[in-house]
């Protein structure tokens, strides 16, 4: 059998959920932690990834795909949102994969466009398949309990903000074995408290002024 060049059976596994409920500080740790990666490819449908982060943000197909095919480093944001948007933005992510230049894929507001069952098409691959492709999956949304199966069963990092609807304290609480207490502490904005988790009793409380 013919070995695939765009294939590392070694490389490691990174991907990171991002939920908490609006002024949270999710988007903000997502910029904070891709901030030195040389290729990123982000979906986001809100414009929270402009010029000012560094990115070149385009609503064109075309033009998206385009500069996304530089084999160089990129920091590329395709502005938009839609179910149709989204597929064939992670078609065009999968297409272009390669672990000899590993890339960062953000999707900004997950819930909009996943629902809670198996993920489908090129996102499922991506989460699960992605990681020997090179790609490293960072994904936001504001209630987890929406999202689908598959990015949180494939999961090893998580930015847990205030989360506003008990029902989204007690998924994560299942989830991760958080107590339900410490996920009730957390406050939004100003405060921006958070919780990162790295697995099963492996989580940092973090409380802001």
């Amino acid at each position: 059998m013919v070995s695939n060049p765009r294939i590392n059976e070694a490389a490691e596994k990174d991907i990171r959920g991002y939920f908490g409920s609006s002024g949270s500080g999710k988007t903000h740790h997502i910029k904070q932690d891709i901030a030195g990666e040389k290729r990123v490819l982000v979906f986001d449908p809100e414009g929270s990834f402009t010029a000012v982060d560094g990115f070149k943000v385009v609503e064109s197909r075309a033009e998206f795909l385009e500069i996304a095919k530089n084999t160089g480093p990129v920091k590329l944001c395709f502005a938009a949102g839609g179910q149709a948007n989204f597929n064939w933005f992670c078609d065009v992510v999968f297409a272009l994969a390669d672990a000899r230049r590993p890339c960062v894929m953000v999707v900004d507001e997950l819930g909009g466009v996943t629902g809670a069952g198996k993920a489908k098409g090129a996102w499922y691959d991506l989460v699960s398949r992605g990681r020997k492709y090179g790609v490293k999956i960072r994904a936001g949304a504001q209630r987890p309990s929406e999202i689908d199966k598959t990015l949180i069963g494939n999961k090893n990092g998580l930015f847990i903000g205030y989360l506003e609807r008990m029902g989204d304290i007690e998924y994560i609480h299942k989830e991760t074995g958080i107590p339900i207490d410490t996920l009730k502490s957390l406050r939004g904005k100003p405060h921006y408290d958070c919780i990162k988790f790295a697995g099963r009793d492996r989580w940092k409380l973090e409380k802001g002024a």
